[in-house]
């Protein structure tokens, strides 16, 4: 089983897909805390960590979201996704983050609640 929402999707949720792409850095950082189970906090290492390198940051991100839900993607698909598209890999780990209750909360926009299907 994969992602519960779809990669090209980030339009259905505007305010996540806002706020990727208004602050990338701080989104992730936020994605990040959430992952490590702190909700709707911005570090400010994991957010220098995507400004400096965010693809590397995006993949990292993406498989560790993967792994904690056991969504059962490979790495090779992970890095080409976080390499070839970090900002809709961003809406997408984000959005599972939210679905699952994880909480990553936002800068510009806070999240819609997307119901699981």
């Amino acid at each position: 089983m994969g992602f519960t929402v779809g990669l090209l999707s980030c339009c259905e949720d505007m305010g996540t897909c806002c706020d990727v792409c208004c602050c990338f850095a701080c989104n992730t950082s936020r994605q990040w805390s959430a992952a490590d189970g702190i909700p709707n906090n911005c570090g400010l290492c994991c957010c220098l960590g995507s400004c400096f390198f965010p693809v590397i940051s995006t993949c990292l991100l993406r498989q560790k979201v993967s792994s904690m839900y056991f969504l059962q993607e490979n790495l090779l698909l992970t890095f080409l996704i976080g390499w070839f598209c970090s900002a809709c890999s961003a809406c997408q780990t984000h959005r599972e983050l939210t679905l699952r209750g994880a909480n990553p909360g936002g800068c510009c926009c806070q999240p819609s609640n997307v119901p699981m299907r």
